[in-house]
């Protein structure tokens, strides 16, 4: 659908026009040395959740030095190279409405989430809402599980990742 837009000189929508502005001046994060270990609590708050340390692992999910209560999920592109964060408040409230569920880094690129655990297989890839789930999907021995980072309204991260997903033969979801 993006190619067909471009080609017809067609609006997709706001969130397609401001990628395309901004892809040039995202923030470039500073690089991890080496893979991210999950520290203990993130490995306790998944545990709750049905997922392994070894999911954990290799999604590269921990916590924040600061703050223990808030889970950090790396995003990285096809090469390797991580171009956001997001965070998820494990004791978020909604009813007391403790400050924000999830957030991301500031001024990052859009993408989506899981890229780390990609195979090499092109013959599909399951796309789902949520990290949690996408590393529940991992945890059931579904490969190639990726995630939206923004929710189900959220196409911000489409046009970045357009070229990669393009070379899988199906997609579910």
């Amino acid at each position: 659908m993006w190619r067909l837009a471009q080609d017809f000189d067609f609006k997709l929508s706001d969130e397609f026009s401001r990628y395309h502005e901004k892809k040039s001046q995202y923030r470039k994060l500073p690089q991890p040395k080496e893979k991210i270990t999950p520290k203990p609590k993130a490995i306790e708050y998944l545990a709750s959740r049905g997922i392994s340390e070894e999911t954990a692992k290799a999604y590269q999910i921990t916590v924040q030095s600061n703050n223990e209560n808030v889970l950090v999920f790396p995003v990285y592109d096809e090469n390797g190279t991580m171009v956001n964060v997001k965070y998820r408040n494990t004791e978020y409230n909604k009813a007391e409405k403790n400050g924000s569920k999830e957030w991301f880094e500031p001024n990052c690129k859009p993408y989506i989430y899981g890229l780390q655990t990609f195979n090499g297989d092109y013959s599909c890839f399951c796309l789902c809402e949520g990290q949690l789930d996408c590393a529940s999907l991992y945890e059931a021995g579904i490969e190639n599980a990726f995630s939206v980072l923004g929710g189900k309204g959220s196409f911000t991260w489409f046009p970045a990742c357009y070229d990669f997903l393009s070379k899988f033969k199906s997609v579910t979801s």
